[in-house]
Formats: C-alpha cells, structure tokens, sequence
C-alpha cells in the first residue's frame, strides 16, 4: 500500500496519511484530500463547520470536525495520523488545521462526493455567519435526519399490494 502501480512520478508527499487511514478505518477504500477554498476557511479559523442545513445532517451527522492536532503536510508523526483518524470516525469528512479537507468514502465516487459536498456546505455557512447568527440544528434534528436517512431516503421498490 502506497507504492506506485503505474507511471513514473512519486507519490503524492500526503501518502502516509492516506494510507494511515486506510489501515485504521477499514470502510476507507478511498481517500481525498484538497485544499477546498471554502471549507479551508474553517480549517484556518479551527473551527468545526457547523451543522446548519438539513443536508450536512445527512450526509455528516452533524458539523464537520477540525483535527485535533496540528501537524504539516506530509506528516509521518503517529500522534497526528492518529487524531486525523480520530476526526474521521466522528465524519467522513474532517478538516486540517490549517490545511485543507480530508475525507474517506467506501468508493472513489462517494469520496469525492464527499469532498464537493463539504465544500458546498462550508460556502452556505459562510454567507449565512456573515449574513446572521444562523442556528445549528439540534441533536433532535441531526437524529431525525438519521432514522430517515436509514428507512425514507432513496430509491426503493414500491411496496406491492
């Protein structure tokens, strides 16, 4: 894991975090990480995005976390590969001190869906800190948004007759 498969370039220097989590979180069968404008904003206040929309309750079960450790690009320290872990077992989306995004999904498309999400909903959090004092949905709310992410959402079979 981490080695080159294919081409001639080395890998990225973000290869021990990426495969840091793939080792840990074993639903991780891809990784990604950018440098979002939006969500990196929160990344550089270190703070969590809160969770202000019905959609960020879906998809992350509430606000997206900022590690908890700082650490530089490239990290191979344990301490803070373990605390980005720690991050993205509360959501499969987690933000880097002062980084950027990183966030994990059981395919490269829910990954990157994941990541395009997180920075759509950091965008709106913005206008709305900037527009009023918006109020984060209650744990009621983000719990609601479970039960109905489990038994409504999506395309089902009809029940038939």
């Amino acid at each position: 894991m981490g080695e080159v498969v294919q081409g001639k370039l080395r890998p990225s220097s973000e290869t021990p975090m990426h495969v840091y989590v793939h080792k840990r979180i074993p639903e991780a069968k891809c990784v990604v990480h950018t440098h979002s404008p939006m969500a990196t904003v929160f990344a550089i206040l270190e703070i969590d995005t809160p969770c202000l929309t019905t959609e960020q309750a879906h998809a992350f079960e509430g606000r997206v976390p900022v590690v908890r450790n700082y650490s530089y690009p490239g990290t191979t320290k344990m301490d803070e590969l373990e605390s980005i872990v720690e991050a993205l077992r509360r959501s499969k989306v987690a933000l880097l001190r002062k980084h950027g995004v990183i966030t994990y999904g059981v395919s490269y498309e829910e990954a990157l869906d994941n990541a395009v999400v997180v920075e759509e909903l950091a965008k709106s959090a913005i206008f709305a800190l900037l527009l009023g004092k918006p109020e984060e949905l209650t744990e009621a709310d983000i719990e609601y948004m479970r039960e109905f992410k489990k038994k409504r959402y999506g395309q089902r079979p009809a029940k038939q007759p």
